[in-house]
């Protein structure tokens, strides 16, 4: 998480300082008066679970199963920008995008006959998300060639690499459908030739996406909500 954060300052100290190679000239100044604009763009994630434990099925088959944890992994997205000017300050925007995203979840067992030795066994759970996310972007008017940006929204997604058909019940299952909500702030570069942008997102999804087969994966678990952070460029024209 720290990586995004530390991304994220690098590429706005450099957008800002080519933004302003050009001081005194107002890019794009009719940007605001086209009704659409349209581009892509790139992501870099960070992806996690929200975990919900239940500590009563930890041992249930006489296994010594003493604790379940996440370690989110990064990912990245792809995706292409419509945007809808409804004033100056407020946009709809529609990003359709594929988000590769990949979460290890750790089982950590205490060793039989052996005091205070622990191992642990890794479940990983890879997805390849669709995603339909509908975002209202308002915007501060612009100072000069900059504009900074909050961003709410809600999403709709489908794991196009669940294993929720697969009869295998040695894994862990996620649901492939899920929905989120979306929260993020932003910041605008109007350069001489098109809109740079830069996001960052968190998104929490509101159902549970386990899939529970009461098997030595899932038992443990009482739910799972997929997290994830989101650093995005964007190129508008």
């Amino acid at each position: 998480m720290k990586r995004l954060f530390a991304l994220f300052g690098i590429v706005l100290c450099s957008a800002v300082i080519l933004g302003q190679n050009r001081t005194g000239v107002e890019n794009l100044a009719d940007f605001d008066e086209r009704l659409f604009h349209f581009g892509f763009a790139l992501g870099f994630n960070k992806s996690n679970f929200y975990m919900v434990t239940n500590n009563n099925n930890y041992n249930l088959d006489g296994d010594s199963l003493i604790g379940v944890s996440v370690d989110p992994q990064s990912g990245f997205n792809l995706g292409i920008v419509s945007s809808l000017n409804i004033t100056n300050s407020l946009k709809l925007r529609f990003i359709p995008s594929l988000s590769f995203q990949e979460r290890m979840v750790d089982y950590s067992y205490k060793m039989p006959n052996i005091v205070d030795t622990i191992f642990t066994q890794q479940q990983r759970v890879e997805s390849t998300f669709l995603d339909f996310p509908f975002n209202f972007k308002f915007r501060t008017y612009r100072a000069h060639n900059f504009a900074a940006s909050f961003i709410v929204g809600g999403k709709y997604s489908l794991d196009m690499a669940s294993q929720q058909d697969v009869t295998e019940d040695a894994i862990l299952k996620i649901k492939k459908p899920d929905y989120s909500f979306e929260l993020g702030v932003g910041t605008d570069f109007f350069l001489q030739y098109f809109k740079f942008g830069l996001e960052l997102k968190y998104s929490m999804g509101f159902p549970n996406a386990l899939i529970q087969e009461n098997n030595q994966w899932s038992r443990p678990i009482d739910s799972l909500r997929n997290q994830m952070w989101l650093f995005s460029i964007t190129f508008e024209g």
